[in-house]
């Protein structure tokens, strides 16, 4: 358009609306708003990404979070505990194998609050605790102990006196812990009793359980009381 030549009076009335032509301005006002979402996007992938090296790689050596393992601390199950230890437990060695477990605080609907309460499950490495020599009989136990945040199995534990002979596997528990709390009940458990739960060695395959004035031996399979004590305790020995 020349110089002295007419304006397109509804161009012009448009450009004076608009402060600009058509379509110019529009890039400058998409990409802060582009910006604001690619910053809010990086902001949450990196909040899940440190919660998760917080969790996970961030955990203090020889510790594990107990959540990775799917156990809710206000409601374990000794199946749930025993299931954590199983797996961490063949980390540790590849030939590992159960031999006991003791939850402190069993409720009588068979869950355990590791907020106030406590679990410890053992395993043993058969190849180790029976070497000839006591170098080759070191870390030959691992114990892992169970609370309201981790699962701490740091500690070395060494079998120092003499190898262990004819060692077997203890026999995994298969009756569940629920269904083991409902015999308690019936047995005469108060609803908000609190007792101590074992698996061990020299319990042969039963459930120990020392709940108030329940002393008594289940099986291991159906639960079913075996016999009982009378009274005393159910502490595991080592």
């Amino acid at each position: 358009m020349g110089p002295g030549m007419p304006v397109n009076p509804a161009a012009a009335m448009f450009v004076n609306a608009m402060g600009q032509v058509p379509g110019a301005g529009r890039k400058s006002s998409v990409l802060p708003i582009l910006g604001v979402v690619l910053v809010v996007l990086l902001v949450g992938a990196g909040s899940v990404a440190f919660a998760f090296l917080k969790g996970s790689l961030f955990q203090p050596k020889g510790t594990a979070n107990a959540k990775d393992f799917g156990i809710d601390p206000a409601r374990a199950t000794p199946e749930a505990i025993l299931t954590a230890a199983t797996k961490l437990a063949k980390g540790w060695r590849s030939d590992a194998q159960f031999r006991a477990l003791s939850v402190n605080g069993l409720r009588v609907d068979g869950t355990v609050d590791l907020t106030s309460g406590n679990a410890q499950v053992e395993f043993f490495s058969p190849s180790r605790v029976a070497a000839f020599t006591e170098k080759g009989r070191q870390d030959s136990v691992k114990k892992f102990a169970f609370n309201s945040e981790r699962i701490v199995f740091k500690d070395r534990w060494d079998v120092k006196k003499k190898p262990w002979k004819f060692v077997q596997a203890t026999p995994t528990p298969s009756c569940p812990s629920s269904e083991l709390g409902k015999v308690l009940k019936a047995a005469g458990a108060k609803a908000d009793a609190k007792g101590i739960l074992a698996v061990h060695p020299r319990y042969g395959a039963t459930y120990k359980v020392n709940m108030g004035p329940l002393n008594k031996w289940y099986s291991l399979t159906d639960c079913k009381e075996l016999f009982s004590a009378g009274s005393g305790s159910a502490d595991d020995d080592e």
